[in-house]
């Protein structure tokens, strides 16, 4: 996240939780931006987030989602082992218990491919952090404008208020 100070503006830009860049979708047609929207739904971004993100409207992206019968994302269910332990005294060793085991390391296969996975997620994440840079200056600058605009206006409407003889 970005923080900028102006006066008595503070602005402070930047996506929480995003799990990929979203590509420039001003020039995108409606069916790319349909298709973005439905991947980034199945990377479980909200309606909302995805309206938000491609520039058109929640209800747009609604119907898309339901006709296309996109579902909440169902999230990753956790397996979990039985596992049964059994304490002794440390004076009184049993001999039904079984010594533990050492734990073995992974196949040299299984190592490799986690490392070209976490090199993988590496980079997504540099180049979200790439994207989301480019959204907070893209975002600063669209609010500058729009304060100097505003300050345009306002000056034009104090000169709109002064009285005929030149005192406000």
């Amino acid at each position: 996240m970005a923080e900028h100070r102006n006066g008595n503006i503070t602005i402070v830009a930047g996506l929480p939780e995003a799990t990929g860049p979203v590509p420039d979708t001003q020039r995108m047609s409606l069916s790319g931006k349909q298709m973005l929207a439905f991947r980034l739904r199945k990377q479980g971004w909200s309606y909302r987030r995805i309206s938000d993100a491609l520039g058109i409207s929640y209800q747009q992206v609604l119907d898309w989602l339901e006709a296309e019968g996109a579902s909440p994302p169902v999230p990753v269910s956790m397996t979990h082992t039985s596992v049964t332990v059994r304490l002794a005294a440390a004076n009184q060793p049993h001999s039904d218990i079984a010594p533990l085991a050492a734990p073995s390391a992974p196949p040299p296969s299984v190592t490799v491919e986690l490392l070209e996975r976490l090199d993988s997620i590496a980079a997504e994440q540099r180049a979200q952090a790439a994207a989301i840079a480019g959204l907070e200056r893209r975002l600063i600058d669209v609010v500058k404008a729009e304060a100097k605009s505003l300050g345009k206006r306002i000056a034009d409407a104090i000169k709109g208020v002064r009285k005929p003889d030149g005192r406000a």
